[in-house]
């Protein structure tokens, strides 16, 4: 029994690792597309335009939704996140894929856009993250859903380049649902030690770099 039990913990293991890694897969692919030169010269032009021209449907947000649906349709099959979008640096959403009737609203207050431990009352003004952040389970405004979102900040320019500046934020969220139910078919075993291993390693990668 016991070296039943002690070839399933490793079996587990080896699934968890499988798992950490697509994980981490997630998260270098979110990093590179914040710096996507598209993403971020349409950032740049909303950024500096007047606020009568960043309304949705306006040239400069309708050029930013075109870079994240770009990007969700390309990574659509290999990612399966439930949403891509961007907030701008006031926390505003800006873009959506799938687009949503969330565009235009702020979420300021959300701790995918400012990095903290917890969500901060709704309609708190707050600073932009300035690095990778995974955040808190929260229910999702569009889908009523609860979900998990990875975050990263979108910069104007490199490391070390002038007068560089956090143009905003770019995410991709997770139906928590689905994570767990990944997480049990990667796993494939019974409840007990083994599934409990195995869970125990994915979920801390999904948190290791928050």
């Amino acid at each position: 029994y016991r070296a039943r039990q002690t070839a399933l913990v490793m079996a587990a293991r080896l699934a968890a690792s499988t798992a950490a890694l697509e994980i981490d897969i997630r998260w270098r692919i979110l990093e590179h597309e914040a710096e996507n030169p598209s993403l971020v010269s349409a950032l740049v032009a909303y950024d500096a335009a007047d606020s009568e021209s960043r309304g949705v449907g306006s040239p400069t947000q309708q050029a930013i939704q075109a870079v994240i649906d770009r990007l969700e349709r390309i990574h659509h099959d290999g990612i399966a996140a439930e949403s891509w979008f961007v907030c701008d640096a006031t926390g505003v959403q800006v873009a959506r894929s799938p687009t949503s009737a969330t565009i235009g609203q702020s979420f300021a207050f959300r701790n995918y856009f400012h990095g903290g431990e917890a969500d901060l009352p709704e309609g708190t003004h707050a600073e932009p993250l300035a690095g990778p952040h995974r955040s808190s389970v929260y229910k999702s405004v569009s889908t009523g859903r609860l979900k998990v979102a990875f975050s990263v900040p979108i910069w104007s320019g490199p490391e070390g380049t002038e007068d560089r500046r956090r143009l905003g934020v770019l995410v991709m969220t997770f139906d928590v649902g689905m994570l767990f139910r990944a997480i049990d078919a990667i796993a494939g075993f019974p409840a007990g030690e083994a599934k409990n291993a195995m869970a125990e390693a994915a979920l801390f990668a999904v948190s290791r770099r928050h």
